[in-house]
């Protein structure tokens, strides 16, 4: 405590204290604006660190000839997968489509021949007022040859010189174009003979392949319809097996009902085909005391003719009453 005292009474070391104290409390207040700074650069660094990472990553990949080649033939595959999808869509719509590009270039291939043969017109053109500029230059120096020699003439004659080596000049050059464009006017028009005749064969072709898939549709159509009658769908199918055991059902029903009937009406039945029976036989008897007494009391046929068809028809009563008219 004494030493504190001691150095507390010493105005410097209060002034450094107070200093010291100060400068602490600056640096604490600096640090922490500092530390989010600096938290930040470090994010910042890592990031970029990983950011580079990748990319060099990447490049290396990219860079890799293995790679490049696996990318290209899965690209070519998806292609080709999307192409195979659209072909299977409508092939013919796709071949049409082809044959009209292949028209249209061979419109182009004509256009092309008729500007060669428009050139070689012009040049033909061309080729004859050259020689005739050139046949006028003779003319001129034959001319002038005959005229008294002076400078002039001789000027003049220069100018017609210079004229004929131009015009010669130009007449050949525009003549071996003219071979070249006979040439290639030939060649065009080969060419167009002999896609004219790609064309039309590949229409003959497509008119074929169209016959072709009509004919193997309708065949698979009829197939198929045979099939689905022989084999059936299998929701028809089903629908077709309810009805025939609802049919099933409802026949054994109304014959069960019949059959109940039949049952609860057999007694009553019975009993009348018993009545009948008796009945049917007590009239034979008397049909029998009847025809007997006939037989023994009555001579005449006729009569008993009358009481036999009475008996028969089983009236009792009116074979009694017609027998007491003849007794």
């Amino acid at each position: 405590m004494q030493n504190s005292k001691k150095f507390l009474d010493k105005p410097e070391n209060v002034a450094s204290l107070v200093i010291n104290v100060a400068i602490g409390g600056l640096i604490i207040y600096f640090w922490g604006q500092i530390v989010p700074f600096l938290l930040k650069a470090v994010t910042d660094t890592l990031y970029l660190t990983l950011v580079s990472i990748a990319v060099v990553a990447i490049f290396y990949i990219i860079a890799d000839n293995k790679f490049r080649n696996m990318v290209f033939y899965i690209y070519r595959s998806i292609m080709r997968f999307i192409a195979g999808q659209f072909v299977n869509m409508d092939p013919i719509g796709i071949i049409r489509t082809y044959i009209e590009k292949a028209k249209k270039n061979s419109e182009l291939l004509q256009e092309a021949i008729n500007d060669t043969l428009g050139a070689k017109q012009a040049l033909k053109s061309s080729i004859a007022d050259g020689k005739k500029v050139i046949d006028e230059a003779a003319a001129n120096i034959n001319v002038l040859k005959k005229r008294e020699p002076n400078e002039e003439t001789m000027r003049l004659m220069t100018i017609q010189a210079n004229q004929i080596n131009r015009y010669t000049e130009m007449v050949e050059q525009q003549e071996g174009d003219l071979v070249k464009l006979e040439t290639m006017g030939k060649i065009l028009k080969r060419y167009k003979s002999i896609c004219d005749s790609v064309i039309l064969d590949k229409e003959n072709d497509l008119g074929l392949r169209i016959k072709k898939r009509k004919n193997s549709r309708t065949f698979a159509n009829g197939v198929k319809t045979a099939y689905g009658i022989l084999k059936g769908n299998v929701d028809d199918n089903e629908m077709y097996e309810l009805s025939k055991e609802s049919l099933d059902a409802d026949y054994a029903k109304q014959m069960g009902d019949v059959e109940g009937l039949i049952e609860s009406t057999k007694d009553i039945v019975m009993t009348a085909d018993l009545k009948d029976a008796v009945a049917i036989e007590k009239a034979f008897k008397k049909f029998d005391v009847w025809q007997n007494t006939a037989n023994v009391e009555f001579g005449d046929t006729s009569k008993k003719a009358i009481l036999i068809e009475a008996a028969s028809n089983g009236s009792v009563v009116p074979v009694q009453k017609q027998a007491e008219k003849y007794f």
